[in-house]
Formats: structure tokens, sequence, C-alpha cells
């Protein structure tokens, strides 16, 4: 099993092979509202509202939005990952200038294809302290219109020994300050839109969390905590938006692949019982959240990037074996998962949290994605009748 690359304390649920990110419908939003209020040379700003939709109509990515995106240059940290391929090839097809930061650069811009659009370039990005920025990543920085950072070592990757305890911490908190310290010294105003994970509440069984909760103070709240200030110091120099992301489901990457082939074998179930809760989002709503922030000056600070209606782990199980067909009946012992990942890194599958986007819905996002049923059955393709394109082509 695998666990999302942030901090969620759970599991990372996401579908078999990756598929380029598309629309379920190609409809404009009926009563999307946009202007360009101000433009230069590195900057647009776009103040909309969001789907202020009839009844029974199907909210979308916004046109309009994604018009607003072309010719901007973003540059885009963890664009390998799950969320960062599905981000960057939305961007491609809307014309933006993307650069990828990495420590592979070759091997993250042969990812992506000319096909889907102008091909990202790709420099050289450490998050080591002792690893300077380079003239080229510097410059970028500078010409950027935004700053998406999404890079953050796999949690699950091995035991949490005290050597990978810091990796798991510099890739994150130090890689951050990194990015934020370029920003300052080049006096840019590119927007930061920083990664961070629900893992920031810690686990439990009872309570429910929104963005005004304090973090948790197990290790991985203690990393969130510091990931999220690292970037809020950005905050001066101009505007941060901050997403702590759930449990991601997607094409693209993650566990589901595994799971899916357990089911299919008839031997899924759930982890450790199933009553620890399940936060999740969809990707094509994580996509969403990160293309309005990138154009839309009102996300400011942070935002919850769940679905609005989380799940008991057994719930989610269940919903996946109706997708696919399969009875969710044999569950993984306890026992066996604190063996194989040592007691500690367990605790992201045998304990969640109940969190719930309240300041994203009040600042007029609406997911598209809101039952974890709807969401499975789209992304296993069980869903009739329903045309499973996402994107339009907005060059």
């Amino acid at each position: 099993m695998v666990i999302q690359q942030g901090l969620t304390a759970n599991l990372t649920f996401v579908c078999a092979p990756h598929k380029k990110l598309r629309s379920l419908s190609n409809r404009r939003p009926r009563s999307g509202i946009c202007h360009l209020q101000s433009r230069s040379q590195h900057t647009a700003t776009v103040s909309y509202q969001l789907y202020m939709r009839s009844a029974g109509s199907s909210p979308s990515i916004d046109e309009r939005v994604l018009d607003a995106l072309s010719g901007r240059s973003v540059v885009v940290t963890g664009g390998s990952g799950l969320i960062g391929r599905a981000l960057v090839e939305q961007l491609q097809e809307c014309n933006s200038e993307v650069v990828l930061l990495s420590r592979q650069p070759n091997r993250a811009r042969d990812m992506f294809s000319p096909r889907t659009g102008a091909m990202p370039r790709a420099l050289v990005y450490d998050a080591e302290p002792d690893e300077p920025v380079s003239d080229s990543v510097f410059e970028a920085i500078g010409q950027a219109d935004a700053i998406i950072n999404l890079a953050g070592e796999p949690v699950e990757d091995g035991r949490w020994t005290a050597s990978r305890k810091q990796i798991l911490y510099n890739s994150r908190v130090n890689g951050t300050r990194k990015l934020v310290d370029a920003v300052r010294k080049h006096r840019s105003n590119a927007v930061l839109i920083n990664a961070s994970a629900v893992g920031y509440y810690g686990p439990s069984a009872s309570k429910v969390f929104t963005e005004k909760c304090k973090a948790g103070s197990d290790y991985l709240a203690t990393i969130a905590m510091n990931w999220e200030q690292a970037a809020l110091a950005n905050t001066n120099q101009s505007r941060t938006t901050v997403f702590r992301f759930g449990v991601v489901l997607g094409n693209g990457g993650g566990a589901l692949p595994k799971m899916s082939t357990a089911f299919r074998a008839f031997l899924g179930g759930p982890p450790g019982g199933g009553e620890q809760w399940f936060s999740w989002v969809h990707i094509e709503d994580v996509v969403r959240l990160l293309l309005h922030a990138t154009v839309d000056t009102k996300w400011n600070g942070v935002y919850n990037a769940t679905a609005p209606q989380p799940v008991r782990l057994a719930e989610f199980c269940q919903e996946l074996g109706k997708a696919l067909g399969r009875p969710s009946w044999l569950p993984v012992p306890k026992q066996a998962i604190q063996a194989l990942l040592g007691n500690e890194a367990a605790q992201l599958i045998l304990a969640g949290q109940q969190v719930l986007p309240k300041r994203t819905r009040e600042n007029g996002f609406v997911f598209k994605y809101k039952d974890v049923a709807t969401a499975l059955q789209q992304l296993t393709g069980s869903r009739s009748g329903e045309l499973l394109e996402m994107r339009r082509d907005c060059r």
C-alpha cells in the first residue's frame, strides 16, 4: 500500500494508470462572472464569482479561469507527483509557461507530452539547505506569476528512522524556506500556493476539524505546522495560499491501483478495522482549487482541500467494492500493518481525522465531487452514460 505524498494520516487511494485530466462537462458555468481588473508583464488579477448556478446544473473548471491562465508563467515544484502531473497538463492545455523545479529535471520534463501543449522547462532544484539556488531558478522565480509548491518526499517510503525523518522535513520545510527566500530577494509579487496536509490536525476518532482548529502534537502534525509557517512567512511579500490536502483520489499514482487489484481478486477490505475517519478529495477538485487560487486574489491564507463529506474507511472500502463489483470483506489486521511499517508510521493508516472544508466553501468554491460513491464511480469508469472527459482546449 502506498500513502499520499503529503502528510495525510491515511492512505491515498488513487485510480489505475495515469490518464490526462479531463472534465466531465464542457459546459460553461451558467452564471460565472469574470473580469480582468489589471494586467502587467508578470501579473494579472482576475475577480469572479464561482458557480452561482441554477439548480441541477453541474460545476466544471471555470473556463474563464482557464482563459486567464494563458501566457502566465507558473513555477511548479513536485510536478512529477499525482497532483503535479494533473496540474501541469492542465496548464499546458491553457498555454501557460510552466517551469518545473526538480532534482531530476530531465525525468520530470519527460513525463509530459508536447501533444498536450507547450512543453515545460525544467530546472535543477534541491531542497537541501546546503544546496544553493541556481541563477536560472532565481530568474524563473523572479519572472513567475505564480509559484505552486507541491514538493515533499513520500512519507511511506521506508521506516521512519532519524535520517528518514530529516529527509521528510527538509523536502517540505527547508524546500519551502528556500523558495520564500528567493521570492523575497527578488522582490517578486508572484502568488505562492503551498501544499500542506490534513495531518496538520493530528489523528482523532471524534473531533471535527476546520481551518480554525489548532495543530496536533504528533510528528506529522509538527512537520505540517512548520511547513505552513515557512510558506506563510511570504505573506508580507506577496499573496500566499496554503491548501491542506486530504487523501487525493485521482488518476496518476498512489494506492488505488494496488487496492483495486486486491478487490478484483476478492481480497479487498479495510485496514485496521475501518473505523478511522477518511477525509478525501477528488483530483479534479484539487486542480480546480489550485487554478482558482492562481488567478483569484480572494484566495489568501489557509484552506482545507477535502470533500465536504468525509467517511469512515470501512465505508470507503465498501464503495470501492461496489464500484468494482467486488465485496469488501477481508480486513487487514492492525498488527500486520504495524509489523510492516513500524508503530509510528502505521498511524498513517490506523488513525484518521474528520476534516471539513469550511473556509474553502465560504470562499465560494463548489466541489464537483461531494460524495465518495460518485467519485469512485467516476474514477473506476463504472458510471454509465457519462462522458469521462474533463479538459477543454483553451488554446
